[in-house]
């Protein structure tokens, strides 16, 4: 659970600062292999809801891929319903991209569009 929190207060800095730089060499998860995984882990602030799910998309580096922003959803269930529903819409916006460094260690982000008003992002450390 703490690895989930720590993911949603980066992810909900990044989609509201949008602050990046470019990072040669990585690959961004496929939209399909998003989709093939869903995402199963939720949380709640404030009765707006996000979700996040742990893997490695068929890339070499483990990824951490979160939606934000679900506002309409009642319940922690009711939120992964609304957001592995709304992965049909994902698109690739941009990525990676280095958002962070500390100690040579980059937090770097692939961003996503996806509707319903949600925020899409999978974030990596490299």
């Amino acid at each position: 659970m703490k690895n989930v929190k720590l993911f949603i207060s980066a992810f909900i800095f990044l989609a509201m600062t949008g602050t990046a730089w470019s990072k040669v060499g990585m690959q961004c998860p496929g939209i399909d292999a998003i989709q093939a995984v869903g995402v199963s882990h939720a949380d709640t602030n404030n009765g707006v809801y996000a979700v996040t799910e742990f893997n490695k998309y068929g890339t070499d580096q483990s990824w951490g891929f979160g939606i934000s922003n679900i506002h309409d959803a009642g319940s922690k269930l009711q939120a992964l319903i609304n957001a592995n529903t709304a992965l049909s819409t994902l698109n690739f916006k941009q990525g990676p991209v280095a958002i962070s460094s500390l100690n040579g260690i980059s937090i770097l982000a692939c961003f996503y569009n996806i509707g319903y008003g949600y925020n899409a992002v999978a974030l990596t450390v490299g």
